[in-house]
């Protein structure tokens, strides 16, 4: 995680950028000598000094936590990189290209800090280097289910471990992970810290959708949860437009209705429009999965006016549930 001095060097970069002294910013608030041992490393800034010097910069806290983020992930964006790349599923490329610099090295950003090694169990154990249960034992020993989930502040990390959880625990503990990320998105108790926000927001939706669709769609509470989590996650991506996501979020919901003999032409539509959107080697590695006649329906689409002139995802908004 980051450090006094990766906060001191932000803190300095921004007075430097509003040409401030370093005078003036510590005036009353510490000794210009302190200042500089902050800046050699030889003494930690406290929480007080630290929002002090924020309100001389005129800067909020929050404002300020995002750039010392962007400033760090600028120095490491291999963290991050592998991050999406076993996001995307293309782990033989996360494992190739990326793994082989997280070994032993001490994780900086926000995700390296707890979402990157969990993000490593699930390549390992999707890439067969390990067992399903060896890959959830190690999570567990490390993040343990139920303190996760007595969490009232979702932040980026927390949203990247839960994702891992649920292509690895069993059903019980995915339900429960499910109901969780069903409060987190609609109860306003719950507060979101992430510096992430379009993609960690969307794994968060792609979580709960993983959650719950094992489910039969037979109207129970938890098959409205999740009819509710989809539509709420569509809504969000008409804002945030990640081709990648899309594609994955209809790769799901095409693969569920597949699975229980449900029909709605548009998740057909947009799991093949996605993939295309999408599609390049390093985002979306494997092939589209389709028969003759999704692709017929695909074509008709196409032609469809209705959908056409309608706003994205609109015509599936606009009515109930999806199925």
């Amino acid at each position: 995680m980051f450090t006094s001095l990766d906060i001191i060097k932000s803190l300095d970069q921004i007075r430097m950028n509003k040409k401030m002294s370093i005078l003036t910013l510590t005036e009353g608030i510490m000794s210009r000598k302190k200042y500089t041992r902050l800046t050699n490393h030889e003494t930690q800034i406290s929480f007080y000094e630290l929002t002090e010097f924020l309100k001389k910069l005129s800067i909020p806290f929050q404002e300020f936590s995002l750039f010392v983020v962007n400033q760090i992930e600028n120095q490491y964006p291999e963290e991050s990189t592998f991050y999406t790349t076993v996001l995307f599923e293309n782990y033989e490329h996360a494992y190739q290209m990326y793994y082989p610099k997280l070994k032993k090295v001490e994780f900086k950003t926000l995700l390296g800090e707890h979402a990157v090694p969990a993000f490593i169990e699930l390549m390992k154990f999707k890439l067969e280097k390990q067992s399903q249960k060896e890959s959830l034992f190690n999570l567990k020993e490390k993040y343990p289910l139920q303190r996760l989930l007595r969490n009232k502040i979702i932040t980026d990390s927390l949203i990247g471990i839960l994702f891992v959880y649920v292509h690895l625990c069993d059903q019980e503990e995915r339900l429960m992970i499910g109901h969780f990320v069903y409060d987190a998105i609609f109860d306003p108790s719950f507060k979101f810290f992430v510096a992430y926000n379009e993609i960690s927001r969307s794994v968060l939706h792609l979580t709960g959708m993983y959650a719950f669709d094992t489910e039969a769609p037979n109207h129970t509470e938890i098959y409205d949860k999740f009819q509710k989590i989809i539509k709420h996650t569509l809504i969000f991506q008409t804002k945030a437009r990640l081709s990648a996501i899309d594609h994955l979020i209809f790769k799901m919901l095409y693969n569920y209705q597949n699975k229980h003999g449900l029909m709605n032409k548009d998740v057909v539509y947009y799991y093949i429009a996605s993939y295309f959107s999408a599609f390049d080697e390093a985002t979306v590695p494997n092939k589209l999965k389709m028969s003759q006649k999704d692709f017929n329906i695909f074509k008709e689409l196409l032609k469809d006016n209705g959908l056409r002139n309608e706003w994205m995802y609109g015509r599936m908004l606009n009515h109930g549930n999806i199925w």
